[in-house]
């Protein structure tokens, strides 16, 4: 018995593991270009930008002040997500965020 609670643990680990792995792996393969419109902050500090983005790869908290229409910029491929503030009309620069992973 003690085998086979095993083994399921095992098989659960795997294939959490893999689910992770993929998951983390499409994020870096996606780029990321759009305007935040709106900003939720959960109860652990990290926030939930337009409701719908959200990166394994970057963990994005309320200390990186991010704001609504500030934008947010990925590359394909990137190990770096970029925050764009406007400033008089233009977008500049505002912050770099390094992946976690």
């Amino acid at each position: 018995m003690k085998k086979i609670i095993l083994g399921l643990a095992i098989i659960l680990f795997i294939l959490f593991f893999l689910r992770n792995y993929t998951k983390t792996r499409e994020d870096n393969i996606n780029q990321y270009n759009f305007i935040v419109s709106k900003i939720k902050i959960r109860d652990n500090g990290s926030i939930l930008i337009n409701d719908t983005f959200y990166s394994p790869n970057f963990m994005l908290t309320k200390g990186y002040d991010i704001k609504i229409n500030d934008s947010i910029v990925k590359p394909s491929k990137s190990r770096e997500m970029y925050v764009y503030r406007k400033e008089n009309s233009n977008y500049k620069l505002f912050l770099t965020i390094k992946s976690k992973k």
